[in-house]
């Protein structure tokens, strides 16, 4: 969702309500973010990346301006249409300064442009958003993990190990590459990997025991080998590009029974 911030709240209020009675779900960076560890601009782009449709609001001001000299607006405009997303464009009715203006005729420019709705208020815009994106939503044919892969995922035995393992599987609703497969083979990744494994809130390694890793086309493994020390020592991880997550860990076979089905 884009548009002016400052004095545009019932707009912005009004545009979310309407993504959701379409059944979509909004993303407004400035109203739904904490604080990020990036910039602004990244911030927004970043966003806007997430999205599946780019809906734009053009009121009475152009607002802020970027760096490169066009309004913030209008860089993440650009930037949907480079992405290839859909862009719904509205415009509010009335008034309009000068970069309001120009960004207006480019915005609905009759070659380049998009065909855009003139609304009266906040009640029809939120209609119209509804009304126009609804048709979008329910066409959405979103890239999901199928439930065989997350089954192959938890049926493949660790090649480490012929021990009782305990295996979870978290996978992200969409498939899609969430981890820069670059990022895979990078030190300082890997070293994070590490170090949020052995952090006391998460214990999933021991300092006691040796890992190593490697890296394939699509995951990072980290394996911790446990034969030397007790069965539960032992873990298998997986982090794939593609978010998928897959942890083997060794339990103790004392007391336990396993069950297949």
């Amino acid at each position: 969702m884009s548009s002016v911030v400052e004095g545009f709240a019932d707009y912005r209020n009004a545009a979310r309500l309407g993504v959701q009675d379409a059944g979509g779900e909004p993303v407004l960076v400035n109203e739904d973010f904490p604080s990020l560890p990036t910039s602004p601009r990244n911030a927004c782009l970043d966003a806007l990346e997430s999205c599946d449709i780019y809906v734009c609001i053009v009121g009475s001001r152009g607002g802020w301006t970027a760096p490169s000299g066009k309004l913030v607006t209008e860089e993440e405009y650009e930037h949907a249409i480079r992405l290839g997303l859909p862009v719904l464009a509205f415009v509010i009715d009335g008034e309009r300064d000068g970069e309001a203006r120009r960004f207006e005729r480019r915005l609905s420019g009759y070659l380049e442009g998009r065909f855009r709705k003139v609304v009266a208020d906040t009640d029809d815009l939120r209609a119209n958003i509804t009304r126009a994106l609804t048709p979008l939503v329910a066409g959405l044919v979103l890239p999901m993990n199928p439930l065989q892969e997350i089954s192959e995922a938890l049926a493949n035995r660790s090649p480490q190990t012929t021990d009782v393992l305990l295996r979870v599987v978290i996978a992200p609703e969409r498939q899609e590459e969430v981890v820069d497969p670059v990022q895979l083979g990078d030190r300082a990744f890997q070293d994070l990997v590490l170090r949020i494994g052995h952090e006391p809130s998460v214990h999933l390694f021991d300092y006691r025991f040796p890992k190593k890793q490697a890296v394939t086309v699509e995951c990072l493994i980290t394996h911790q080998d446990g034969t030397t020390g007790p069965r539960e020592a032992h873990v298998w991880l997986e982090l794939c590009r593609s978010g998928r997550v897959r942890v083997d860990s060794g339990v103790a076979r004392a007391g336990l029974t396993c069950v297949e089905g």
